[in-house]
């Protein structure tokens, strides 16, 4: 039996300089085509389909998220 269950995903990026808005928006960009909704500013929400896909979806989150903020200025 599956259990539907909510993945949010809540960030606060900084959007100082232009290469900084530049990462935010394509993580905004990456979590819309991923089947995210935003909620608010900064809060998405995915419906996900049992634990092995919450698991999948928070990786590529975090993977997605740690390439970019790497090389920016925080």
């Amino acid at each position: 039996m599956n259990k539907f269950m909510r993945l949010l995903v809540f960030f606060d990026l900084p959007v100082v300089k232009d290469r900084d808005r530049k990462v935010a928006a394509k993580f905004r960009r990456f979590l819309l085509k991923d089947g995210y909704v935003m909620v608010q500013w900064s809060v998405y929400s995915r419906l996900c389909n049992g634990t092995d896909s919450i698991e999948t979806h928070k990786q590529l989150s975090l993977i997605h998220i740690s390439e970019p903020t790497r090389h920016a200025q925080i």
